[in-house]
């Protein structure tokens, strides 16, 4: 049992103890159950005497660390500053936030740790709250800019400098033919959008990635042009008079309360392993006046911004888990649309046993890690595919799982083929096949939430 003396600036003195409660972050940097740690009490000025704070036996309380010191640290308790030795056996930092429940209130007050959230999973769940409520999916932006780019019709929709950083956004999109290249989807994945601030930090060690190409360096340039294009379309309808006079005309334009056709396409959790991919949707900016296409756009836009921004904070809660895992979306052009690929990639535990047979069991050091890739996509005709690809050193196993039984079908008639090139790529092939149905859940993935409402 850890004990922990804690004093507040009340002169009131406490204990807090690790009792049967949850476990924390850094287990392995904590002393064996049914220990004691000797900590130093500190000295208490006995000019005031001694008060109570207002809590009860089983009350539950938030503390968050101010100040952490070599020999203490600094507490704030509901409201109530208090300050303790610091405990070696815990890494703590400020920012840091406790749990407790009071055990005793007596004179010390008996406290249990529950839980420690560190500073960063406070800062990452700050920004999940944020950018979850604003985030859209990507199938109804890449039909818009689809439209925007090639139809004929839409032309005169947007001004120039809109339109040529819509056509610049799209023409830079990969396509079927160049991710056929092991370099080019390698590089299509870096320049995704989630790794941009990465890419700026090592800039010098990645002279090859254009980052002019990066989808979020695009749709952040996209945005501003609709926010300059709004502000002058904005400015120019805006009545001169102060009062404001009604239209004389049922014909006037009224841009404000135009309606514009709604998307139903659901947005789906950003994180998720379960969903089976998203399919390509028609423009809906097709009948909208100028200014409404621009603000629906805009809208739009931001929306995919927040949700790359929640690939990035999947990916630090993930090696905050010491679990690293990256979600991305590569859209994918085509002549018959943007194809969007849902892209997770994570570690897992090592297989128990080797994959083939016992032979192979002193080749395969069973401390060698998993690496799972999770690919999820809906092309037309095809109907929703995810692909499960786990790779163990060099020996590789591919599960397919189709919606539609016609698919299954089709993908394991060519599962000889796939096997073959694989083969030739010098990998050991233990299985590839093609079930209708979904996969199982990644491990460890679909059981945490994206978002503790705790924190």
């Amino acid at each position: 049992m850890l004990q922990w003396p804690l004093y507040c600036y009340r002169h009131t003195s406490m204990d807090i103890k690790k009792s049967g409660g949850l476990p924390l972050p850094q287990p392995e940097s904590l002393p064996a159950t049914g220990k004691s740690v000797a900590i130093p009490r500190p000295e208490i000025s006995p000019a005031a005497p001694p008060a109570q704070p207002p809590w009860q036996s089983g009350q539950i309380l938030q503390a968050l660390i101010l100040k952490v010191t070599p020999a203490q640290i600094l507490l704030n308790i509901q409201g109530i500053q208090a300050r303790a030795a610091r405990p070696p056996a815990l890494t703590l930092q400020a920012g840091d936030r406790l749990q407790l429940e009071v055990l005793k209130n007596t004179n010390p007050l008996q406290l249990k740790l529950l839980e420690l959230q560190p500073a960063a999973s406070t800062i990452v769940n700050r920004a999940l709250r944020t950018s979850l409520p604003r985030q859209q999916a990507l199938p109804p932006l890449l039909a818009n800019i689809e439209y925007l780019s090639r139809h004929p019709a839409a032309t005169n929709l947007l001004d120039r400098p809109v339109r040529s950083t819509l056509q610049q956004l799209y023409y830079q999109l990969p396509t079927v033919a160049s991710l056929r290249q092991p370099q080019a989807l390698k590089q299509a994945l870096e320049l995704s959008g989630p790794f941009l601030e990465n890419h700026l930090h090592t800039t010098q060690q990645t002279p090859s990635l254009n980052l002019q190409q990066d989808l979020r360096v695009n749709l952040l340039r996209l945005a501003t042009q609709l926010q300059h294009y709004i502000a002058r379309e904005a400015g120019q309808v805006r009545p001169t008079r102060q009062q404001p006079q009604p239209p004389t005309s049922s014909n006037a334009p009224r841009p404000q309360t135009e309606s514009v056709p709604v998307s139903h396409h659901p947005v789906l959790p950003p994180i998720s392993t379960g969903h089976p991919g998203q399919p390509t949707v028609a423009a809906n900016l097709t009948q909208a006046s100028p200014l409404r296409a621009a603000e629906q756009l805009l809208q739009q836009t931001e929306g995919v911004l927040a949700r790359l921004h929640i690939h990035q904070l999947h990916h630090l809660k993930s090696e905050e888990a010491g679990r690293p895992a990256w979600s991305m979306e590569l859209p994918v052009r085509s002549e018959q649309g943007i194809n969007l690929f849902d892209i997770r990639i994570h570690r897992e535990p090592p297989f128990p046993v080797p994959w083939s047979n016992e032979d192979a069991q002193h080749k395969q050091p069973q401390a060698e890690p998993r690496w799972s890739v999770r690919l999820a996509f809906d092309l037309e005709g095809l109907g929703p595919v995810q692909a499960v690809i786990a790779l163990q050193q060099e020996q590789i196993s591919v599960h397919f799982h189709a919606q539609e039984n016609q698919t299954s079908v089709l993908f394991n008639e060519y599962a000889d083929m796939l096997g073959s090139r694989l083969r030739q790529a010098g990998l050991e092939v233990a299985t590839i096949d093609c079930r209708q149905g979904q996969p199982e859940p990644a491990a460890g993935i679909n059981g945490a939430p994206i978002l503790d409402e705790q924190a």
